[in-house]
């Protein structure tokens, strides 16, 4: 009678699990970009625990790759994958991306040698400078078509940092945040030698993104709003958020009068 029971249960049990629904698979490209998104991360990083936890109200969950910049921007162009977690918004990708609302932002600031005089002061401060900036990605576009300084494109940016140190480059530009972690990580002997400029060239907000080509697009986005819009409301956002060490954005704090 026992027996008999257990195996009851047992296939109940199993047939349950088998009839519950199942989360909509969504693939995501970026290359690393702690504390956002990180490989070495037990959850992904910042971007894919918020990604995930929003999308996951909704019935979708986030395989998020690990990938060139370049390549995830034209992946997700092409449709072949589904999302970005950390695009920047720029003129240039509104044409090609469908953008969510946004949902983290952060200063991005030039960093220069510690024996450095120089203070960003503006684009006319920048004058005869030789910038290392990151191959594709979305910076201030009046930054990106002035002419009086040289702007010296690498893949990653940590070959930034090191062309820095090594005085071949004036200057390089990141978001803080992002910046501080990456060296303290991989270039911890550069990090005495390198500081920020006090003001930032402009503070970004970050948005998923999905390629108009991607037949699912306008469902992944609409998806992602919902769900943030539910895990601001029960709390789960500023967990995360509180779980690394970040604060609140101003953009989701409560308004005083």
């Amino acid at each position: 009678m026992q027996t008999t029971l257990f195996f009851s249960l047992f296939f109940l049990s199993f047939r349950l699990l088998a009839a519950a629904p199942q989360p909509v698979i969504i693939t995501a490209g970026a290359d690393p970009w702690p504390p956002y998104i990180d490989e070495h991360h037990p959850h992904g990083g910042v971007s894919v625990q918020l990604a995930n936890a929003a999308l996951k109200t909704q019935g979708y969950e986030v395989q998020n790759k690990i990938m060139p910049w370049a390549r995830a921007l034209e992946e997700t162009r092409a449709g072949r994958v589904d999302a970005i977690l950390d695009a920047w918004w720029t003129q240039e990708r509104s044409q090609d991306f469908m953008f969510s609302r946004p949902y983290l932002d952060g200063p991005v600031k030039f960093i220069k040698r510690l024996d450095s005089g120089f203070e960003y002061n503006g684009l006319s401060s920048l004058k005869g400078k030789t910038i290392a900036v990151v191959r594709d990605y979305g910076y201030d576009e009046q930054f990106l078509k002035a002419n009086d300084y040289t702007l010296f494109e690498v893949t990653e940016f940590t070959q930034g940092i090191s062309m820095l140190v090594k005085h071949r480059v004036d200057l390089a530009i990141e978001n803080e945040l992002v910046a501080k972690t990456r060296i303290r990580a991989s270039l911890p002997e550069s990090y005495k030698h390198i500081a920020f400029s006090r003001t930032p060239l402009s503070n970004n907000y970050l948005y998923v993104v999905s390629g108009y080509k991607n037949p699912n697009h306008t469902a992944i986005i609409n998806a992602f709003n919902q769900g943030l819009k539910a895990i601001l409301a029960n709390g789960v956002y500023e967990q995360i958020l509180a779980k690394e060490g970040l604060p609140m954005p101003e953009m989701f704090q409560p308004q005083t009068e």
